[in-house]
């Protein structure tokens, strides 16, 4: 991997997609972590197919990650694949924080209309959302469908789209 330059951290901390529970639905901790540790700084840990996880959003993260030099191994080493293209020149700065901002500003339309259409009472990631939403949906006749939630299955697929296409060449809810 290559060590990440002042850009690239700052764009990094800038995004925060894979923290907030747009890109991931849990984290793997790695053998090195202090599980201790994380516990005490409120991090609440599942056992998941005999690994510990945590789940996304990460309790860490406040538009920024409030502990950047603690993170998690994984946290550590993650990098996305528009900060890859950044760090090999295939993709300005500039260029990756326009992608950057079109991502959030459409998961900030989309989480808050999935969350008042099932009635989320706690954060979760998009992942969960979205499934609900989808058995929302499925629920509803299509015409009531089509005239009230059609513009957020737009917004939804569109934010799914850019997230697999630019910022994991991988389908964006799997993880």
């Amino acid at each position: 991997m290559t060590s990440p330059n002042t850009s690239t951290t700052s764009l990094c901390l800038d995004c925060g997609l894979c923290c907030d529970g747009t890109m991931h639905s849990t984290v793997a901790l790695e053998h090195g972590d202090d599980r201790e540790v994380l516990l005490r700084t409120g991090f609440h840990l599942l056992l998941f197919e005999a690994e510990a996880r945590f789940e996304q959003p990460c309790h860490a993260f406040h538009e920024k990650c409030t502990i950047y030099e603690d993170r998690p191994t994984l946290c550590r080493s993650y990098r996305c694949a528009l900060l890859r293209q950044v760090d090999s020149g295939e993709v300005s700065d500039a260029d990756a924080r326009a992608l950057v901002a079109t991502a959030i500003g459409l998961r900030d339309r989309v989480r808050p209309a999935i969350e008042a259409l099932v009635g989320s009472t706690k954060t979760h990631s998009l992942a969960v959302l979205k499934c609900r939403m989808d058995d929302a949906l499925d629920a509803m006749d299509a015409p009531e469908r089509a005239s009230t939630h059609a513009q957020l299955e737009l917004d939804a697929a569109e934010l799914l789209t850019l997230l697999a296409a630019r910022f994991e060449p991988r389908t964006a809810l799997t993880s």
